[in-house]
């Protein structure tokens, strides 16, 4: 019963906040993907923090009845806080439904839609593993076990929003700058985004097992508890490998986007998410169904679309060779972050995984070691202002100023 009412407030939820995506498209029309990242990152900041609190105050029970008020509270804010800063942006248009300025919303829309149609079709493998996996682990007879799959999407949901941040370095092409200013653009933004990607990937997957270990060895001591943990560890790590290619391929797939290619992408995008639900539908219904299966199904399309199909396309419409692209925008972060990565393994092995205190300090230390790294090899950047400059600008052209 849990798992059919957090799917029917999840999907109210999505239909109230569906009319707002018109100014999500507004953003995406004048290439203010920080604006959007900003709201996002807010948005699953937001979200992490209520989850956390009601699994400290209302553990078990109602978990996942508490887990679809706060995602879909926090969608709708972010939402709500994207039509604001649209209205912002766009004060010389009028929004109201009697008066809107088509000649001067024209444009902006029909550049934008394509960036809200990719970002749904992402949507839906994204709620689809949060509904399905909070569903599955529902349907067990433990309370406990609710708890330890709400804090299976509580992680979840941070990573979410730490790979939406690689989002405000996206490139903004105005039509006036080169072609060798946009493989530029190409390399540095796919080449910050493998950074965050790299490093946010591999933090959680070192610690991710020890979380959990410490979360159901509290909170589960009965028959079946290490199999649960070993299915939740396995089902975090699979989604983060997913995802983290999604995330390293974004930015490389906002350039082509902002110099209007946009078709191909969109629709090979579309399709994989729905292969994803397809598969998730086959395997969630056979008589072995795990959240493992689940996540397999929802990871396994994405692979060949963002590990090879869009980062072809982009390389073939920027000119730009792929063994450049794949040595400098990814090997190059990975040979970065990898020494970190090795410590933080050795020190996870070596250090009990039991304690609270060790494990943070862990964390707390790597990441620090991440972003020094990060600072003096990878992250400096010159043409951010251009960027900047460049957004600026075409907001001005295509409101005609």
């Amino acid at each position: 019963p849990q798992a059919r009412i957090m799917i029917l407030i999840s999907g109210l939820t999505l239909a109230c906040a569906l009319p707002q995506n018109a100014y999500s498209a507004v953003l995406a029309g004048l290439q203010r993907y920080d604006v959007i990242a900003g709201t996002n990152m807010l948005a699953c900041g937001l979200r992490l923090l209520v989850i956390l609190l009601l699994l400290r105050e209302c553990g078990g029970g109602n978990g996942l009845i508490l887990l679809a008020v706060a995602a879909g509270g926090t969608y709708l804010l972010g939402a709500l806080l994207r039509t604001l800063a649209a209205l912002r942006l766009c004060r010389q248009v009028q929004f109201r439904p009697w008066r809107v300025e088509r000649a001067k919303l024209r444009p902006i829309i029909e550049f934008g839609m394509n960036s809200v149609i990719y970002m749904m079709s992402v949507h839906v493998g994204l709620q689809l593993a949060q509904i399905v996996v909070g569903a599955m682990m529902g349907t067990e007879k433990a309370a406990d076990l609710n708890v330890a799959g709400t804090f299976l999407l509580a992680i979840h949901a941070f990573v979410v929003a730490f790979g939406i941040s690689g989002r405000v370095v996206a490139s903004r092409y105005d039509g006036e700058n080169n072609d060798r200013m946009i493989r530029h653009l190409l390399l540095r933004s796919t080449r910050y985004s493998s950074f965050l990607t790299f490093a946010g990937v591999a933090a959680l997957a070192l610690f991710a097992d020890g979380l959990f270990r410490v979360w159901v060895g509290r909170n589960y001591t009965g028959p079946g508890g290490e199999v649960a943990l070993a299915s939740v560890v396995q089902t975090c790590r699979l989604l983060l490998c997913g995802y983290g290619l999604f995330w390293l391929m974004l930015p490389a797939y906002n350039v082509v986007n902002g110099m209007g290619l946009h078709r191909f992408p969109a629709v090979v995008t579309l399709a994989s998410a729905l292969l994803s639900l397809s598969l998730v539908g086959v395997l969630a219904t056979t008589r072995e169904a795990s959240i493992v299966r689940v996540a397999w199904g929802i990871v396994l399309p994405m692979v060949p679309v963002w590990g090879a199909v869009i980062p072809w396309y982009c390389c073939r419409q920027t000119r730009q060779p792929i063994g450049l692209f794949v040595w400098e925008g990814i090997v190059g972060p990975l040979v970065a972050v990898l020494p970190v990565g090795v410590i933080g393994l050795v020190w996870n092995e070596l250090a009990p995984a039991d304690a609270w205190a060790p494990l943070v300090f862990r964390v707390a230390v790597c990441g620090t070691l991440v972003l020094a790294i990060g600072w003096f090899f990878v992250l400096r950047s010159d043409d951010r202002r251009a960027m900047i400059a460049s957004c600026l600008r075409t907001r001005d052209r295509m409101l005609g100023k």
